[in-house]
């Protein structure tokens, strides 16, 4: 499923409440904003699993270089 993509059948649409924007160029990750793969959002919440659909949320990158070096 692409990031582009509409939202997976099991979500309700309640990430909405949580939903963030991107400021500049920092690091989601580090700003405390978490990824919801299947929802398809960027979400700040303090648990680990989505409100929304009750999956695991995304709380680091997947390539160690990107956690590694800062984005320019």
């Amino acid at each position: 499923m692409s990031r582009n993509a509409g939202p997976h059948p099991l979500c309700i649409g309640k990430c909405q409440e949580f939903q963030v924007k991107r400021y500049g160029l920092s690091k989601r990750y580090e700003l405390g904003q978490k990824l919801c793969q299947m929802c398809n959002q960027w979400i700040h919440y303090e648990g680990v699993w989505c409100p929304c659909c009750h999956k695991r949320l995304r709380t680091k990158p997947k390539s160690k270089r990107r956690a590694d070096f800062p984005r320019i």
